[in-house]
């Protein structure tokens, strides 16, 4: 986050020189653009694959009304077998 927001500071000042791998600010800045897009696309459709998968197998462990319900399990794992790590 911090060389994008370097890179936007760039652009507003108006600087045009090329970095080592022959891109602008602006080029560079509409890459990562492109990457970032990508990756959110992909992990909303792996997303809504896995949630297909789970209810076709009658699991509810994402559900809200089911997290409240297991909430003092949820709790108690956290406490005695996660967070001592």
């Amino acid at each position: 986050m911090v060389r994008v927001a370097a890179l936007k500071a760039q652009v507003r000042e108006g600087i045009v020189e090329k970095s080592p791998d022959g891109l602008s600010p602006a080029e560079q800045l509409a890459r990562i653009n492109e990457a970032v897009s990508t990756l959110a696309n992909d992990q909303q459709a792996i997303w809504s694959d896995l949630r297909t998968i789970l209810a076709d197998a009658a699991s509810c462990w994402w559900r809200p009304r089911c997290v409240e319900s297991g909430a003092d399990w949820i709790e108690d794992h956290f406490l005695h077998n996660i967070f001592p790590l």
